[in-house]
């Protein structure tokens, strides 16, 4: 073959391409006239009412990691979300404190819709003699480690009849590594304005691709904490120790389970539900387990935004809000108890560190506190 010939074949590959690359491009833009598919920009990553994010700054406290800035408009003065509430309980009120992070602080979902606001109006409605007060103590990027230390240096003083602990399965992920995949998770936001200012199809190309992947991906990114000794036995160690606050301090300790916004269809996190449950039975946990509720509901009326598998819309928090009223009742959580009169002093920190760290469970033995 002559290199005339040769380069001539190549010429017509490269039209070729470009000539397909071309058809697949007007093919997009047309479908977009249509109103067929979106226009595609950075408001194809853009978080919806980020406003409503608070600013998390460095904790002082080591085991925390992160904390909310003070001062932050979607804080309150204790530098967590939801209206102010006084330390000391008012006589009658029976307080619920909310261990929990980004699910639970309501990411991205107004403070009316969050599922502890619409709790607490749930059980309000609900023609109790006593008044209830939901305490709102999510964090953004706590996982179990973190939750259990903050119930010891702050949610402690608060003296709750009830603490519910919210599951998120990127609980044993440290908070570290959670700032740097959100570090990546914003590099390729930028990867794809590039890419949306340039080509519409190749937009599209970059979201199908990601959307292909997104639960074998996620699966993936999962199992190495899931299988890492260390992060799971954190995770352990949380329940355990929290199970054993509960004992001394005297409050009711249950568990509520939020599942990832995946396709339900082909869930690929199940078993990571059965581990926490099993956790949780190991250590008479009563707990609800959102995960058949969801997959009724559909993940796409769940997401917060197209590209968040993990933040629940105001929809699954009122999910949540409702199935949770239900649970709690059916288990007997919101009877009081017998509890010290004051809350005895915090421990002093010890030098081990520690790492961040609907199914329901029919163990809920006669004296030992709800987890």
């Amino acid at each position: 073959m002559s290199f005339r010939s040769l380069g001539e074949g190549v010429l017509v590959s490269l039209f070729s391409m470009a000539f397909t690359l071309a058809c697949a491009e007007g093919a997009v833009r047309i479908l977009q006239r249509l109103g067929r598919l979106p226009r595609y920009s950075m408001a194809s990553f853009a978080t919806p009412n980020a406003q409503l994010n608070a600013r998390l700054v460095r904790s002082e406290n080591p085991r925390l990691h992160l904390e909310f800035a003070r001062g932050d408009p979607n804080v309150n003065e204790a530098g967590f979300r939801g209206r102010s509430r006084p330390l000391a309980k008012r006589p009658g009120r029976f307080r619920i404190a909310v261990l929990g992070d980004s699910v639970t602080y309501g990411y991205s979902v107004p403070l009316r819709d969050i599922f502890t606001t619409r709790l607490e109006e749930r059980l309000q409605r609900g023609g109790e003699r006593r008044r209830f007060e939901v305490l709102n103590f999510g964090v953004s990027g706590y996982g179990t480690a973190a939750e259990l230390e903050l119930y010891d240096s702050k949610v402690r003083g608060y003296q709750p009849d009830l603490v519910l602990l919210a599951y998120v399965l990127n609980d044993p992920i440290p908070p570290q590594l959670l700032a740097e995949m959100d570090g990546a998770a914003r590099r390729r936001t930028r990867r794809f304005e590039r890419v949306s200012a340039v080509s519409q199809f190749g937009a599209w190309l970059f979201l199908a691709g990601r959307q292909l992947g997104e639960s074998r991906s996620a699966r993936r990114n999962y199992d190495v904490f899931y299988r890492s000794p260390e992060a799971w036995r954190a995770v352990q160690d949380s329940v355990r120790e929290l199970t054993e606050r509960s004992r001394r301090d005297g409050f009711a300790l249950a568990a509520v389970v939020f599942p990832l916004l995946l396709d339900y269809g082909a869930y690929p996190m199940e078993e990571y539900h059965r581990r926490i449950a099993a956790e949780f039975e190991r250590n008479g946990v009563p707990y609800l387990d959102l995960l058949d509720a969801y997959r009724r509901a559909g993940v796409e009326a769940l997401r917060i935004h197209a590209r968040d598998d993990t933040h629940p819309n105001a929809r699954g928090h009122r999910i949540a809000a409702r199935e949770l009223h239900r649970f709690l009742a059916r288990i007997g959580a919101l009877e009081p108890r017998a509890r010290r009169s004051s809350p005895p002093a915090a421990p002093e920190h010890d030098a081990r560190p520690r790492s961040k760290g609907t199914r329901e469970s029919a163990i809920l033995p006669a004296r030992v506190p709800i987890v």
